[in-house]
C-alpha cells in the first residue's frame, strides 16, 4: 500500500524534472491510481503560454491516457459562462457536467467540496468521502470496491 509520505516523495522527485524558465516556480504532483500505481507529473512552461502544462494535469493525463482512471468534474455553484471561461483559460483532462440549478449536486448529497464518490462498475454509489482523501484511505476504498466488498469502517 502506498503511503502518503511516499506520494509526497514521488511528487518531490517529479518536481526535479519541472521546466519553469519564466516563473521559476517548479511543481511536482503524484496521483494514486485505482491499480495502486503512482502517476507523476511536473509543470512544463513554454514561451507559447497555451503549451504550458501544470503538474497535476500532466499526472492526470498520463493516468487517463493509459486507461487507469476516468474522471467527471461537476461545475458546482457557478454559472455556465464562468465555468467555460475557467476551463478555456486553464484546461482540463476530463469531462464536465454543468449543474446550473445544483440539481445533480443535491441528488448526490453534495454538502461542500472536496467530496469523492466511489461508484461501482454498475453505476451504483457505494460510498462517499467528504474532505481531503489520503492515499492510504483512497487505496483501501478502491481495493474494497474492486473486490466487491462493502466499504466498511475499516476502509474509511
Amino acid at each position: 500500500m502506498v503511503t502518503e509520505a511516499e506520494l509526497v516523495e514521488a511528487a518531490r522527485v517529479a518536481r526535479e524534472f519541472a521546466r519553469a524558465p519564466f516563473s521559476a516556480f517548479r511543481v511536482g504532483a503524484a496521483l494514486l491510481g485505482a491499480s495502486g500505481r503512482v502517476w507523476t507529473g511536473c509543470n512544463v512552461e513554454s514561451a507559447s503560454y497555451s503549451l504550458t502544462c501544470c503538474a497535476e494535469r500532466v499526472a492526470i493525463f498520463k493516468a487517463v491516457s493509459e486507461g487507469e482512471v476516468a474522471f467527471l468534474g461537476l461545475v458546482f455553484e457557478d454559472t455556465d459562462e464562468n465555468a467555460r471561461d475557467f476551463l478555456k483559460r486553464h484546461g482540463s483532462g476530463y469531462s464536465h457536467l454543468v449543474d446550473p440549478a445544483n440539481r445533480t449536486a443535491i441528488d448526490y448529497g453534495i454538502a461542500g467540496v472536496p467530496e469523492t464518490f466511489f461508484i461501482d462498475a454498475g453505476g451504483i454509489i457505494r460510498d462517499k468521502h467528504v474532505g481531503p482523501l489520503s492515499g492510504p484511505v483512497l487505496q483501501a476504498k478502491v481495493e474494497a470496491l474492486k473486490q466487491g466488498k462493502a466499504l466498511t469502517m475499516e476502509t474509511r
